[in-house]
């Protein structure tokens, strides 16, 4: 049984040496061995807009469903919670 790990990793290395020279073969005919191109310059980033708090209230005011969310789920867990301590007072 001992033979059986051995072939095994033998197999494996196999695998991987013809995996490693496939690649090999790939990279060059995609020519992928040059080095990578510099980027170029950065372009002069244009500052974004700053608002003033006075602008954020009316946006941060409004009600956002995900709070009725939030309440309908409280909801539903309330009474799935009273649901279950009816049933075991049924039973």
């Amino acid at each position: 049984m001992e033979n059986h790990g051995f072939e095994e990793k033998l197999k494996s290395e196999t695998r991987l040496r013809a995996m490693e020279e496939r690649l090999a073969r790939l990279e060059r005919a995609l020519n992928l061995n040059r080095p990578a191109q510099p980027l170029p310059p950065a372009q002069q980033a244009v500052p974004a807009p700053v608002l003033q708090p006075a602008a954020l209230a009316p946006v941060l005011a409004k009600p956002r469903h995900s709070s009725w969310l939030g309440a309908v789920a409280v909801i539903c867990f309330v009474l799935a919670a009273g649901f279950i301590i009816k049933l075991s007072l049924d039973s």
